[in-house]
């Protein structure tokens, strides 16, 4: 019996595994396919309304027609698509004039304050970098003393002055 290079590869795999996260998979399709919808039949904002009335009870607006004891009559809604709204009063003016001043107040404030922080941060990168700078300088110094050669008196204070520098050397480098 002679077997093809597909039945072999075939025989070679695993069982296929099950699906995993199936839930999350249907909701991402039905959100795809709502969206799909959505775009594929937008809604019409002139669609037919019915405006309905009886005589004693208020009058009903819907979409799907009137009952039968009432008497209906089809509105287009071009009618209303049209909303005129009035002019403002002097008073709302001036509110909404303050209202916009005082916003560009805080506006302003803010990027006063923006611009102190940012300076002062400069200034603390500035200094960090001078005295690590002058660590460094200082650290050679004492290396280079301390490989020349000093007098016994003395060893205490290169000692005492290189862990202090070696702290700011920490500190700002």
């Amino acid at each position: 019996m002679r077997t093809s290079i597909y039945t072999s590869i075939q025989a070679r795999q695993s069982p296929r595994r099950p699906l995993r996260h199936t839930g999350v998979k249907l909701f991402y399709c039905h959100l795809v396919l709502a969206v799909a919808m959505s775009v594929a039949a937008p809604q019409r904002a002139d669609a037919a309304v019915y405006r309905c009335t009886n005589g004693k009870d208020p009058v009903l607006f819907s979409q799907f027609g009137c009952p039968e004891t009432s008497e209906s009559s089809q509105w287009t809604g071009s009618e209303t698509s049209i909303i005129a709204i009035p002019a403002l009063t002097a008073i709302e003016k001036a509110e909404l004039d303050a209202m916009a001043r005082a916003a560009d107040k805080r506006s302003r404030d803010y990027q006063r304050q923006l611009r102190h922080r940012q300076k002062r941060r400069a200034a603390a990168v500035a200094r960090a970098d001078t005295q690590c700078r002058e660590a460094l300088t200082a650290l050679e110094d004492i290396h280079l003393q301390k490989r020349q050669g000093y007098p016994a008196r003395t060893a205490r204070l290169l000692d005492r002055n290189q862990s202090r520098w070696e702290s700011v050397r920490k500190a700002n480098c």
